[in-house]
């Protein structure tokens, strides 16, 4: 089953002006050919015959069900044998026709149609054969005495010529196949980019700005608790929440320098980071990071910059130690803290920790999580120096 979409690619009007050219050179030939240009039963059924390949030609079914598609090619066969059949017909426009059907139907009805229409193409010619031999003497064109001969070239060429006209068609189709896959592949592809796109802004959003308004949250909460009884805490509280302000105005610039790919330097920013933390954690860092690509930089600190953040937020401890080394082969990563942890299978129920997961993965790399409670947590990364 051959369906186009003419938006794509109108192969119903390609064939009509291929059909009316054809029939166009037809005329010319059977013109030129004829000695006398007079009104006769044999001018007026090919006339007949021209106005029914113009009919023909006019409602090419591309897009119809199969069974319009079916008996419009059958009719049209018909019609085209019948007319060769009593002379009045054309090789050009039967074999145009096979040409034609092989883009309506499929290989095997094509197949099906085209040896019918032979069977009785040839089976016309033999029991007309008389008629048809006049015609062609008053062209000036000799026919064997008997029919078999002439038969059996016919059906040789009828069947050479069918081959080819079907053959043709399929290389035809085989390329539109191609050009329609293209472009819905293409379509695809630029709405999984649009997809993944999506998911970056997000993961940027969530990194730039989920921790600092979680922790400007809290503050603003405990001020509003504290603003009766202890209005010195109420006021520290209020100073940190404007330090968290400053902080979410300096994650908004960051999260859009990374989509404009601005320079980025790796140990400023977690040193930054970092520095947000120690007032209330004491973290140990002994970093030995190699030159590294600007996207693997980026996800990296966007992987450590979460893992701080739910340190903070979560595990309640007071020492964490953040170590890095490196090989021809592998970075490795890791951050260890001495909270309260949490049990290993909910590792995946948390946005940021599936982020973190998600980036380690984009690397090439593989991020584990080994915790228990009240025995801390640790987070290893790796990934391949070739992947970056």
């Amino acid at each position: 089953m051959h369906v186009f979409n003419p938006t794509i690619h109108p192969m119903a009007k390609v064939l009509q002006r291929i059909e009316l050219t054809l029939l166009g050179v037809t005329i010319f030939l059977k013109f030129v050919n004829d000695r006398e240009l007079e009104f006769s039963a044999s001018n007026l059924y090919f006339a007949l015959f021209c106005g029914l390949v113009v009919l023909f030609s006019s409602r090419i079914p591309l897009e119809q069900p199969i069974l319009h598609r079916q008996t419009y090619a059958g009719v049209n066969m018909a019609a085209i044998i019948l007319a060769n059949i009593t002379g009045n017909g054309s090789d050009l426009l039967l074999y145009w026709t096979i040409v034609k059907i092989s883009f309506l139907l499929d290989l095997r009805s094509v197949i099906f149609t085209v040896s019918i229409g032979g069977i009785i193409h040839n089976l016309g010619l033999v029991l007309n054969y008389s008629h048809i031999k006049t015609l062609a003497a008053q062209q000036g064109i000799t026919l064997p005495a008997t029919p078999h001969l002439a038969i059996a070239e016919q059906v040789s060429y009828y069947i050479g010529a069918s081959v080819f006209c079907i053959l043709l068609s399929n290389l035809v189709l085989a390329e539109q196949r191609s050009r329609i896959q293209t472009v819905l592949l293409a379509e695809e592809v630029k709405s999984l980019a649009a997809n993944l796109e999506r998911q970056r802004i997000a993961r940027e959003i969530h990194d730039a700005l989920g921790h600092s308004l979680t922790a400007l949250d809290i503050q603003l909460e405990l001020a509003q608790k504290l603003q009766q009884r202890d209005p010195f805490q109420t006021g520290q509280a209020i100073d940190r929440a404007k330090q968290l302000t400053t902080q979410c105005l300096q994650d908004v610039r960051l999260a859009l320098q990374n989509i404009h790919n601005e320079p980025f330097d790796l140990q400023k920013s977690l040193q930054v980071s970092i520095d947000r933390f120690r007032p209330a954690v004491n973290i140990h860092v002994q970093l030995d990071l190699p030159q590294l690509p600007l996207q693997t930089s980026r996800q990296l600190f966007c992987i450590l910059q979460e893992a701080l953040t739910n340190i903070h937020k979560h595990a309640v401890s007071t020492e964490v130690s953040l170590r890095s080394g490196y090989d021809r082969q592998h970075l490795w990563i890791q951050l260890q803290d001495n909270g309260r942890g949490f049990e290993p299978t909910d590792v995946n129920t948390g946005f940021g920790l599936r982020n973190m997961t998600q980036r380690a993965q984009l690397l090439g790399g593989r991020l584990q999580v080994d915790s228990s409670p009240q025995c801390g947590t640790q987070i290893s990364l790796s990934i391949p120096l070739m992947a970056t």
